[in-house]
């Protein structure tokens, strides 16, 4: 049996003082929300896009239910290439209605706003910001659960292929987890179902609907409170720089940054 993690006063001490940083940064910007309203806008949204979005919400739900209450089964390389094609169709839904209606989708998303190294600095210091809070909710949950908190599928299918060393399908999974998948994410969570959302619920049900749907969809009761409480960070920061480019950095140097930790584990000798 291994023996509890013990931390020194010092470590404690740093990691309240990350926590409290983290609280009093996203709690400024929530004010700051609260007088301003945010910069994501609804004057494009119409009632055909809340049935577009409760349509997609719902169907991810479901899908996400039936995996909760289903016999848990390991994910295989094929389902991600599923799960591809269906993020693949529900971005072309939203952006054939989207251009039927003649928005501009660049515009609609704010893409044109912030150059390169704007958008970068912005996403990994918000990021970071939030990092302590999305750690102690991971932990705590951790702490709850016990024996019963298990990895998503496909974490635990990035720690099979990494232990046998299929350098190919890594780097796939790689390219799926921090490229691809939080690019059609942020597109569907924070860029569309969050502005409907906001249309016509307010700005904080509609952050808060979307960030347990967000979580929701991973299907993971392990992971389900540190993603909440990161799609709230996402789209506060979506909100305060009106662009889906710095959520998506966020989102996806987390991917990158938690599969690395996974592979430096993995393959780091132990004693």
């Amino acid at each position: 049996m291994d023996a509890p993690i013990e931390f020194s006063p010092a470590t404690v001490a740093a990691l309240v003082a990350l926590l409290t940083l983290s609280l009093a940064i996203y709690g400024r910007l929530a004010m700051r929300l609260h007088r301003s309203g945010g910069l994501v806008g609804t004057d494009k949204i119409v009632p055909g896009d809340m049935g577009i979005a409760a349509g997609i919400g719902g169907l991810l739900a479901l899908l996400a239910t039936a995996s909760f209450l289903g016999t848990a089964r390991q994910i295989r390389f094929m389902d991600i290439v599923s799960g591809s094609v269906h993020f693949l169709f529900l971005l072309m839904l939203i952006g054939a209605f989207l251009l039927y209606r003649r928005v501009n989708l660049v515009e609609f998303f704010g893409l044109r706003r912030d150059g390169f190294f704007k958008v970068a600095g912005g996403g990994l210091a918000l990021l970071f910001a939030a990092y302590p809070v999305v750690i102690l909710a991971s932990a705590i949950t951790q702490k709850c659960l016990g024996t019963e908190a298990k990895p998503q599928e496909l974490v635990k299918f990035f720690l099979e292929i990494a232990q046998a060393k299929k350098e190919s399908r890594i780097l796939l999974v790689l390219g799926f987890a921090v490229l691809f998948g939080p690019a059609c994410e942020e597109v569907i969570f924070r860029g569309y179902i969050y502005p409907v959302f906001k249309r016509y619920a307010g700005m904080w049900p509609g952050m808060i609907a979307s960030a347990a749907l967000f979580a929701f969809i991973h299907a993971n009761l392990a992971s389900l409170p540190a993603l909440f409480l990161l799609a709230v960070c996402l789209t506060i920061a979506y909100e305060i720089t009106g662009s889906l480019a710095v959520p998506y950095v966020m989102h996806a140097t987390f991917n990158f940054l938690s599969l690395g930790a996974l592979l430096c584990a993995t393959f780091t000798p132990t004693r």
